[in-house]
């Protein structure tokens, strides 16, 4: 019996131009690279190996789709706390699954866009991009989140000041409570297309692609509820198409005066009885949908008590403050009194106040104070991200490795993105310099022992970019062997240690015996980036994508270690020149300030002097303190430059 029928070889046409060799070129180049780059928890190898190999790749992924053995690939589910503890599960998708669901995006957004009952819902992207080729109604044109979230809260202020109340409320749990069944129904009667088979194909496949990438542990039964949380288009696409209903019964009942933002809804009016009706209008009809509203984020201001819920003053102070090149100190002073007045006040948006204002502190260069960032990191998981990129332009010091230490040794900390994001704090430091490096290294390897970095993948990652940058080859091989031992069926982390491989010399034991231990058991992993690393081996800068990333002619991003890696497994390459080593060199420190980066550059290829108390990880034979006498192994010896 075979396992499909004529109806698979009907539908194969539609396939084929959803998921046509130029459109999943598109939706790579324009959109998934830069998504997947620009994920919570980072991937090691940068995602070198798919831009270097996506034909191969994609070729295999639009037959197995064609040929109806497409099935979603294994994803990572990470946490990301929202309050008290609390945790969401957020998905990194495969390669596979993201351009497979960005190709989806691409091909039904045009028609279902143009179906939206008003104007007043908005629909962002997840990341920016090039100019998008669909829009609104009435040629609004979709944009990055950061930009239409500017849009909606301003338009929203204007409603503010022209209406005597207005009824704030989002969704319990919203992205959990979607019914699948019911999303199909909604968009199939939503869709438009000259042929009705184009978008049951497309549907089935969405639609079961939704099913099993949902976080379900323990061999419970999948539900069919619940819409995968991935930072991409997809999941926001089909949650703002969800609430069409909602957006038409707005427009009905309140004469097209609303607001909404995914599950966040507002809408203004004179009578609070209303209002109070049309509340529980809505209520309604979410309850015949398998949702319902947030009880405790439901409330009906009046214009006053919501310009201080808005925190709209605030936001106008730090406006004017965000114009100007300098804070001097008054100006200072000002954005730390407001930061603690939020906090200690906590009404309405006060956190996302306080995250403008620890931006605004780190873009002028200004510490948020040792005493305030360890308070705070405590207290309120969404100011995390803006505390600790405050504490990386700061730059190491002893009191603010304190305050990574005791976040990361707290045994309630669940939130596997605040712990990835903590332990990048530690790597990404670029100031500890040669003077300090021992004491460095001997407070930060109390946070990695061998029991600690398996608390979770996500505490594992983290740890592997400073062993990476600041331990002996042989610590990383035992960490990467631990690693794969314990979280080894996550294809996620098989990556980050294949990516590691670029970290040792090709002569290294330590490296062969990595590379033998993935080509054996965990090879569906770690494939691809081996290929690709073999493929810097034997041509360096003489292939032009390898060429464009490592000596690119401009670089926004800096200089990270993702970027470190493949130029220096390129420069070890036999084919690659001194003259174009000199160029990796000088694009090297051209975009990068980091002092361990650059130390270990130049110990393998330039001329700077060895410390002997500061062991030479990546490029360099392992060495011993000054104190000891033991010769290097053999398996640590790097080849010369």
């Amino acid at each position: 019996m075979t396992q499909h029928t004529w109806r698979l070889t009907r539908r194969a046409g539609t396939l084929k131009k959803v998921f046509s060799d130029q459109a999943l070129e598109t939706v790579w180049s324009k959109y998934v690279k830069k998504g997947l780059r620009k994920q919570i928890i980072d991937d090691l190898h940068d995602y070198n190996d798919i831009n270097n190999l996506r034909r191969v790749e994609f070729a295999l992924l639009q037959a197995d789709i064609v040929n109806g053995r497409y099935t979603p690939s294994q994803g990572y589910i990470y946490t990301q706390e929202k309050s008290n503890g609390v945790c969401r599960h957020v998905l990194i998708p495969s390669v596979r699954d993201a351009v497979f669901l960005q190709a989806i995006v691409e091909f039904m957004a045009p028609d279902l866009l143009a179906r939206q009952p008003s104007t007043n819902s908005f629909f962002s992207r997840s990341h920016s991009a090039p100019k998008t080729d669909f829009a609104l109604a009435r040629e609004d044109p979709i944009y990055p989140w950061f930009i239409a979230w500017k849009r909606f809260s301003k338009k929203r202020e204007l409603v503010v000041s022209s209406h005597d109340y207005i009824a704030i409320t989002d969704i319990t749990n919203y992205f959990d409570s979607i019914r699948l069944d019911q999303l199909r129904n909604i968009v199939s009667s939503v869709y438009r297309n000259k042929r009705s088979q184009v978008s049951e194909v497309v549907l089935d496949l969405v639609i079961e692609a939704f099913n099993a990438l949902t976080w379900v542990p323990d061999y419970l039964p999948r539900r069919h509820i619940g819409l995968t949380q991935v930072n991409f288009d997809a999941p926001r696409l089909f949650a703002h198409v969800y609430l069409y209903e909602i957006d038409a019964f707005l427009q009905s009942a309140n004469k097209g005066l609303f607001l909404r933002w995914v599950d966040d809804i507002s809408f203004p009016g004179s009578n609070k009885e209303q209002m109070k009706h049309i509340l529980g209008q809505l209520d309604d009809l979410l309850y015949a949908r398998g949702c319902r509203l947030n009880l405790s984020k439901t409330k009906i201001l009046s214009a006053k008590e919501a310009h201080r819920y808005f925190q709209y003053s605030a936001n106008a102070q730090l406006e004017r403050l965000e114009g100007s090149r300098r804070l001097s100190p008054s100006q200072t002073i000002a954005v730390k009194k407001l930061i603690d007045r939020m906090e200690k006040e906590r009404r309405g948006h006060w956190d996302k106040v306080c995250a403008r204002a620890i931006r605004l502190l780190t873009n002028r260069n200004v510490h948020l104070g040792d005493g305030r960032s360890a308070k705070l990191l405590r207290e309120n998981s969404y100011l995390r991200p803006a505390i600790f990129q405050n504490m990386v332009q700061m730059g190491y010091a002893p009191s603010q490795l304190k305050i990574i230490f005791d976040f990361l040794h707290s045994p309630a900390q669940r939130c596997d993105a605040s712990i990835f994001l903590a332990w990048s704090v530690i790597s990404d430091w670029t100031n500890v310099g040669l003077r300090r490096v021992s004491t460095f290294r001997h407070a930060v390897q109390r946070l990695c022992t061998p029991s600690a970095i398996l608390r979770s993948p996500a505490y594992f990652i983290g740890s592997l970019r400073y062993t990476i940058l600041y331990e002996d080859s042989h610590m990383l091989h035992r960490s990467c062997v631990s690693g794969l031992k314990h979280f080894g069926h996550i294809d996620f982390v098989v990556r980050q240690v294949a990516g590691a491989l670029a970290a040792l010399p090709p002569s290294a034991l330590e490296r062969q015996d990595l590379d033998q231990l993935l080509r054996k058991k965990y090879s569906n992993a770690s494939s691809s980036i081996l290929q690709n690393l073999a493929l810097i081996d034997s041509e360096a800068l003489g292939n032009n994508h390898i060429k464009g990333y490592v000596v690119p002619t401009s670089l926004r991003s800096g200089y990270g270690i993702e970027r470190f890696l493949i130029a220096l497994a390129c420069a070890r390459s036999p084919n690659c020149s001194s003259a174009q080593r000199e160029k990796i060199g000088r694009t090297i420190k051209a975009h990068t300030a980091h002092e361990r980066i650059l130390h270990i550059w130049d110990r393998e290829f330039g001329i700077a002097p060895l410390t002997p108390s500061i062991p030479i990880i990546i490029a360099a034979p392992a060495r011993t303190s000054a104190s000891s006498t033991a010769a290097p192994t053999p398996s640590s010896a790097a080849p010369g430059p």
